[in-house]
């Protein structure tokens, strides 16, 4: 591993922890906002990278893993799905993980079927 690769991890995830905090908010239900963003911009983003015979350098290292990671987490789902479950909001756990699941997968298809990854 190259300390490139490893800086370009690193800042990406860091700006895309940095978008997460900016638009969750403070509603559960508000991290669907960059739940459904990163499914969308990881759809655009990875049909353009692979598209590309070369990554432009260190873009999916950089784009998918780092920032994209950062900005989607799941284990920010999971602990959002067990506070509802902890408290017995089932009904508002249902919603929410069928919400984020079903709308982030349109988005993700919306995403490569924008730059013609998919017809």
């Amino acid at each position: 591993m190259s300390i490139k690769l490893i800086g370009a991890v690193f800042i990406g995830g860091g700006l895309g922890a940095l978008i997460r905090y900016f638009l969750s908010f403070s509603s559960y239900f508000m991290n669907i906002i960059p739940n459904v963003l990163g499914c969308f911009l990881a759809g655009l983003l990875f049909s353009y990278l692979e598209q590309k015979s070369s990554y432009l350098g260190l873009g999916k290292e950089f784009w998918i893993i780092g920032l994209m990671g950062g900005l989607t987490t799941l284990s920010s789902f999971e602990l959002e799905v067990f506070k509802f479950f902890n408290s017995n909001e089932t009904l508002k756990m249902i919603i929410y993980i069928y919400s984020n699941l079903l709308i982030g997968f349109l988005f993700l298809t919306l995403g490569l079927k924008i730059r013609g990854f998919i017809s």
